[in-house]
């Protein structure tokens, strides 16, 4: 308010409720105050320089703030008229001029109760918005769980079937070829006879990890079953899944598996290749 005596007067009555108080002489220096800080409660003239009070509170309800401002908006026009271009302005309220104390005790407790809603929505927003987050992180988590072999992490048959079936799709429609590679761990029934599951299971994996990085990023890798190992070769011909394929084999041919023991087991695997 441009007017000493009124804002004294508003500003005396606000503080004596608990609140605490920003004064602005006209709309300009309340909108630089707005910007700066989170402000709950705007009251204004609807006169001053610079900037009146329906102006300041469009220039509100047109910017996106993080929270709501209740605007209280104070004036000596008391036509219906008046009061109504004052609300379609974005006014919450209104109050006549010369200012009476209760009236705006009574005017600011609506509004506090107002702002506690709105302060309550925003909460439950928060706290729907979270559940709904670890709800998708729960259905990402179970999507993958249905799609991927707990041992190696590998696809397993039901996720790299699936995955063919879309490979084989893409490659109807764009006209490029897909290799697909049948793999299987060589004399696996050995190791499990001769250095029990546990250690079978390390082998598993360790046949996962050098497909995973024996292949291209885009190929993709699943456990068929068992020892069995599928390959999906998007864009290669027999000659490059052949190639591909021997690459997987001499990985894991030359590199020996660790053992916990100290031991180390030689693996061999056998590639079938075609291409579509």
């Amino acid at each position: 308010d441009d007017d000493p005596l009124t804002r004294h007067t508003v500003c005396e009555i606000v503080r004596t409720l608990g609140y605490p108080v920003l004064v602005a002489v006209d709309g300009l220096e309340a909108w630089e105050i707005i910007q700066s800080g989170e402000i709950s409660l705007l009251i204004t003239d609807w006169q001053m320089p610079g900037m009146d009070g329906p102006s300041l509170i469009q220039r509100i309800r047109a910017t996106p703030f993080p929270h709501y401002i209740f605007c209280l908006l104070l004036t000596v026009r008391d036509q219906q008229v008046d009061r109504i271009a004052g609300l379609d302005a974005g006014a919450d309220d209104y109050l006549a001029k010369p200012v009476s104390p209760d009236e705006l005790r009574a005017r600011l407790a609506a509004a506090a109760r107002v702002l506690q809603l709105e302060q309550d929505l925003r909460a439950a927003n928060t706290r729907l918005k979270a559940f709904a987050d670890q709800l998708q992180l729960f259905a990402n988590q179970l999507q993958h769980q249905v799609a991927h072999d707990p041992l190696t992490g590998l696809l397993n048959r039901y996720g790299i079937t699936r995955q063919a079936a879309l490979e084989l799709n893409r490659a109807e429609h764009t006209g490029q070829p897909l290799g697909i590679g049948m793999l299987d761990l060589d004399h696996f029934k050995q190791v499990n006879d001769l250095h029990g599951h546990v250690v079978g299971d390390l082998a598993l994996r360790y046949v996962a990890g050098q497909l995973r990085h024996a292949v291209r990023p885009y190929d993709h890798v699943g456990r068929w079953g068992g020892e069995e190992f599928l390959l999906l070769l998007p864009g290669a011909t027999v000659d490059t899944a052949c190639t591909i394929a021997d690459r997987v084999r001499l990985s894991i041919a030359e590199h020996a598996l660790i053992l916990p023991a100290q031991q180390q087991l030689s693996l061999r695997v056998s590639i079938g290749v075609t291409s579509t």
